[in-house]
Order: structure tokens, then C-alpha cells, then sequence
């Protein structure tokens, strides 16, 4: 019974992790996302220049 405990908290463990780390992905891939449309209105605005 032990051993049970042990491999679904292992694997809820594993879970969370995968979780926390797809929504480190995608907050990163917002912000890359959010400084490249925030960079190219500036590049443009450099350009009319």
C-alpha cells in the first residue's frame, strides 16, 4: 500500500512540474511575443525618420 502512495506521489509531483514548466513556456513566449510587436512599430517609427 505504501508503494502506491509513493508512485502517485511521485507521479503528481511529475505532473505539477510538467505544468509549471508549460506555463513558464508560454509565459515566455508571450513576453518574446509582446517585445517583438512592441520593437517594430519603434523600427518603423525610426524608419519614417
Amino acid at each position: 500500500m505504501e508503494i502506491i502512495l509513493l508512485i502517485t506521489s511521485i507521479v503528481s509531483l511529475c505532473s505539477a512540474l510538467v505544468g509549471l514548466l508549460t506555463a513558464f513556456v508560454t509565459y515566455r513566449k508571450i513576453i518574446i511575443e509582446k517585445k517583438e510587436k512592441n520593437l517594430q512599430p519603434t523600427a518603423t517609427d525610426e524608419d519614417s525618420k
